[in-house]
């Protein structure tokens, strides 16, 4: 159940960033989604009372609007390159980021820190390098993707609760990974296909 409030959590996060980012850079942007996914993660915890399913409908719901009212920002140019010390950098932030919150995490109920548990580290790291380096529309770009992914997170967390007891740990997460991967399919189709779209408008209005 916590971990689920987290999905809702993060959707919350990247529509802030994505909005903030439109007219302030990562420094503000990820201030104010973390804020945004702490409050949202707090203030969720009535939901823990819900039954299953109605929980995961509402996160469901919660991710959906959440990526429909994300900005579309005016595209930045081609992506600049890459500074050999990047890479070494994301991992540095992101396990200094772990450890943070695997500190928090100690200190709070089994609801919080199952929201804390899945705070969007990694996909923290890219979207705040690609902004850095790319401009905010590839940011909120590394967020849409995000926003999608999290449809298939949301599914495997909603199986493995429901599987763990009656089929064990190992059958559980097999479970769980297996309706993971056919809704994250699904997501990334539909994701292809909008992006599409706008290149056969391009195209079409060139002609």
């Amino acid at each position: 159940g916590g971990s689920l409030l987290g999905v809702l959590a993060i959707a919350a996060y990247a529509l802030v960033y994505a909005w903030i980012a439109r007219h302030a850079g990562w420094p503000s942007a990820i201030a104010g989604a973390t804020v945004t996914f702490l409050a949202v993660g707090l203030a969720a915890q009535p939901l823990l009372g819900l039954a299953g399913a109605a929980l995961l409908v509402v996160v469901v719901l919660g991710v959906f609007l959440a990526a429909s009212a994300l900005p579309r920002l005016p595209d930045g140019g081609p992506p600049a390159v890459a500074p050999a010390w990047e890479i070494p950098g994301r991992v540095v932030a992101g396990t200094l980021v772990v450890l943070a919150l695997t500190g928090v995490a100690e200190a709070l109920g089994p609801g919080l820190s199952g929201v804390i548990a899945i705070f969007p580290v990694f996909a923290t790291i890219l979207t705040v390098f690609t902004h850095r380096r790319d401009g905010a529309a590839e940011g909120v770009a590394v967020l849409r993707g995000l926003l999608a992914g999290l449809y298939g997170t949301a599914a495997f967390f909603a199986i493995l609760e429901v599987a763990l007891v009656p089929l064990g740990v190992g059958a559980g997460f097999i479970a769980a990974l297996a309706g993971c991967a056919g809704i994250q399919a699904v997501a990334l189709a539909l994701l292809r296909g909008r992006a599409r779209q706008p290149a056969a408008s391009a195209s079409m209005a060139a002609r």
